[in-house]
């Protein structure tokens, strides 16, 4: 018989058959007596253990489009610098620079007679695009972020225990034999219907997709956007509410997806399980008061085997006292 073949009738079957033989035996019916009025109870309970959660990487996948997004075209602004230098170093007069002069007369070096201003002095206005706004710098930290629990989360997948689902069962009886009293306790444990091809194949896939949300978090890393905000400081929590993060659609689902995270990491996201109690037929008990009755037998065999063998010894050792 291979074991495909076995099936709950088979072990039913079989079961019965071994009990059956002694059902006829009187010191069988004697012995059993004992364990039926005694007091025995039997548990037996269904425990559905699950993995970790993953549900993050639904999450986390739904969201990185938008921090692409942001990050391909940043916000900017135009950065203004001011410095008054020399004429000499002057490579054009702007508006912005006549407005200046006509307020700071201190920097007119002379006056042509044609009514040429010569200043010795100019003001020199730089300009250049920046992204170093606070939503830019929120989005730079958030990815960091995301790295670092990407990176935690997929550990704990790595480590996490093997969903399975439990069948428990415990048996407890106390009873009395002629010349000792008895306290038998029991517990059997088996994982059911575990499929472990099944779950290599699901790992697989979730590592797949967990290395393929790592890779596009390290593109986001080596982005010109990126490099430009290498030298910006971190943001702290809370995160401001500004009016960019609130109602531009991209920065509302950074800042969703920060949240998750910090949700995410304060709660428990360890193996879940549920218990359910399930009801045992008298029929049912009846076998288990029979297993007990048996293994009593066994184990009391073992006792007197044992008693023997102290007798068996104490008596060497007086014919060697005698000798």
């Amino acid at each position: 018989m291979s074991d495909e073949n076995i099936t709950k009738e088979t072990y039913e079957r079989y079961a019965h058959r071994l009990v059956s033989v002694l059902d006829n035996e009187e010191f069988y019916e004697l012995f059993k007596k004992r364990v039926d009025g005694g007091a025995s109870s039997f548990k037996l309970e269904r425990k559905q253990v699950r993995d970790v959660s993953v549900e993050w990487i639904d999450t986390i996948e739904k969201f990185l489009p938008n921090l692409d997004a942001i990050v391909r075209n940043p916000r900017r602004f135009i950065a203004q610098e001011e410095n008054i230098v020399d004429v000499s170093l002057a490579k054009e007069i702007s508006s912005d620079f006549v407005k200046y002069l006509a307020q700071h007369s201190n920097m007119i070096s002379k006056v042509e007679k044609d009514g040429s201003v010569i200043p010795d002095k100019i003001l020199n206005v730089s300009k250049e695009d920046s992204f170093e706004i606070y939503e830019n710098r929120f989005v730079y930290t958030l990815i960091f972020k995301l790295k670092d629990f990407v990176a935690a989360q997929f550990e704990k997948l790595k480590n996490a225990s093997v969903p399975h689902d439990e069948m428990r069962l415990g048996v407890k009886s106390k009873f009395d034999l002629p010349d000792k009293k008895v306290a038998f306790s029991v517990e059997y444990v088996a994982e059911l219907g575990y499929d472990y091809k099944r779950e290599a194949e699901d790992m697989l896939l979730k590592t797949e997709r967990v290395a393929k949300i790592q890779r596009v978090i390290a593109d986001l890393l080596a982005s010109p956007f990126a490099k430009s905000m290498k030298h910006s400081s971190p943001v702290r929590p809370p995160i401001m509410r500004t009016n960019v993060i609130l109602m531009e659609p991209n920065f509302k689902k950074a800042l969703m997806l920060w949240q998750y995270i910090e949700d995410y990491e304060s709660a428990n996201h360890s193996a879940q399980y549920s218990v359910e109690n399930v009801p045992l037929s008298e029929e049912k008990e009846e076998e288990l008061r029979r297993m007990l009755t048996l293994n009593t037998m066994i184990i009391e065999s073992m006792n007197d085997l044992d008693a023997a063998a102290s007798a068996d010894n104490g008596k060497g050792d007086v014919e060697k006292r005698q000798g």
